[in-house]
């Protein structure tokens, strides 16, 4: 953890305060001005301390995070989106969905089935996990 201490010199504020006082004093000796029964003989002066603290982050925590930036419901929705716009599916004929993180290599893997024109057809997305790029996207028709 680390700590930043910031302190305002008691001398500094005395200094403002006396040269205060001193103005007042100051000027011709009209019966307006101050007298010197009207200026304090002391003066209280306070330190004040701020106090700041910053935390980081534990540096295996920041890397799970990074490494996990999209969540799987974001490479869905990414893989989706794709799908409809590039090979013109509507979510509504989109079925036996699955998404798993690859063991190898830690991206999202994306597989649908889509029915389109009568015809069903399989879709096969890998997403990174750290951004949400579209690493491979493809359709290719089921046969089965």
């Amino acid at each position: 953890m680390k700590t930043m201490i910031t302190r305002i010199s008691a001398v500094a504020i005395a200094m403002v305060v006396l040269g205060a006082m001193g103005l007042v004093g100051c000027g011709n000796n009209s019966a307006d001005n101050a007298t010197t029964a009207d200026v304090p003989t002391s003066v209280e002066v306070k330190t004040v301390v701020v106090t700041q603290i910053e935390t980081k982050d534990d540096s295996a925590d920041k890397a799970k995070k990074k490494q996990e930036a999209i969540s799987k419901a974001k490479a869905k929705k990414i893989a989706l989106k794709d799908a409809a716009d590039k090979y013109r599916i509507k979510n509504a004929d989109v079925y036996g969905f699955q998404i798993e993180k690859d063991p190898e290599d830690g991206q999202w893997e994306i597989e649908f089935k889509a029915k389109k024109n009568g015809l069903v057809y399989d879709y096969d997305y890998d997403i990174a996990i750290k951004n949400g790029e579209i690493l491979k996207g493809d359709e290719e028709r089921d046969d089965d």
